[in-house]
């Protein structure tokens, strides 16, 4: 995503790598932040939804997606492909959502939609093309993503 990114710059893009935790950007930023597959590498919740409170303007809007913690329970692995081709698992840490809901509440923010998006029919291919159509039947209507959208409220005479 990052050379994605940095082959894209001069058209108003900025490509930074920071620690979600301790972002590289001034107070109140950010209309929108999304936030996507990355709180599965992290142990605790609170410190990234603080940092992400601290950078949304109010009015603004959070949108976490992450690995669902059912899909962990189910046994799936978080992999990527080195340039050699070799499939590496990622340590990934399950937190629920309302393990997110609580942490983004801490934080200052409301929880607006929660969504479950599970193994049904739109990605059986591909499952098919993995050679893996078994697993997909055993794993249908697993819950794979969690989809969250969070609101940064205006309020009189807040400091966030």
């Amino acid at each position: 995503m990052l050379e994605v990114g940095r082959r894209l710059r001069g058209r108003d893009i900025r490509v930074s790598v920071a620690d979600v935790r301790a972002l590289p950007f001034p107070t109140r930023t950010f209309d929108v932040v999304w936030c996507r597959l990355v709180l599965g590498h992290t142990q605790r919740l609170d410190p990234a939804y603080q940092e992400f409170f601290r950078v949304t303007k109010p009015g603004g809007s959070l949108t976490v997606t992450d690995f669902h913690a059912e899909a962990v329970a189910a046994g799936h692995v978080r992999t990527f492909r080195d340039v050699d081709g070799v499939v590496h698992a990622v340590e990934t840490q399950p937190h629920t959502a309302e393990d997110h809901r609580q942490a983004a509440a801490s934080a200052g923010f409301l929880l607006t939609t929660a969504r479950d998006c599970r193994v049904g029919p739109e990605v059986r291919n591909f499952w098919l093309q993995a050679g893996a159509l078994e697993r997909y039947e055993a794993q249908l209507g697993t819950p794979l993503l969690l989809a969250l959208r969070f609101a940064k409220e205006r309020r009189r005479g807040s400091q966030g």
